[in-house]
């Protein structure tokens, strides 16, 4: 069977009541809108967003945010990998050497080596933390480890201000 345009049902949508058509129409003078108030009048709409609280209404339903940031600071990563192509047999490896040779952009908040490679010449190496199998490998290669505190970063000093 084919879909013909004269062979459609007719479907079974009410038509619209148009109200305040004159006095004397359906819904005439005040139009189902009663007497005054803001809703009455024309655009007396309330705006979706407020519902007469003091926040809108979207915000109260939105759940709070749980939970905060960590302020932990990120430590610099130095692999030894990086540590076995970079330094000689037998050097002492220093933060400020590091940062020297670009392994790290500076020394605070402080560095950390872990143990992403493998590590053949003997070496010592101070920084601020190790991993446990990093630490076990520069001393298995015949190298020693140091750990040292961290340090907070210089206060930049403020330039003195020039009076009248």
């Amino acid at each position: 069977m084919t879909l013909q345009l004269s062979k459609l049902k007719s479907s079974n949508t009410k038509k619209r009541k148009r109200i305040a058509r004159g006095d004397s129409g359906k819904g005439g003078t005040y139009g189902a809108r009663g007497l005054k108030g803001q809703r009455s009048r024309s655009g007396g709409k309330r705006k979706a967003v407020h519902h007469g609280k003091k926040s809108p209404s979207f915000i109260s339903q939105i759940p709070k945010k749980r939970g905060f940031k960590t302020f932990r600071p990120q430590f610099h990563i130095v692999n030894l990998s990086q540590l076995n192509t970079t330094f000689d047999d037998g050097e002492n490896i220093t933060p400020s050497k590091l940062v020297k040779e670009k392994l790290v952009p500076s020394i605070y908040p402080g560095i950390k080596i872990l143990s992403n490679g493998t590590i053949k010449k003997k070496i010592t190496v101070s920084a601020h933390r190790f991993s446990k199998s990093a630490e076990d490998a520069i001393k298995k290669a015949g190298g020693s480890v140091l750990k040292i505190e961290r340090q907070a970063p210089p206060k930049k000093k403020k330039e003195e201000k020039k009076g009248k």
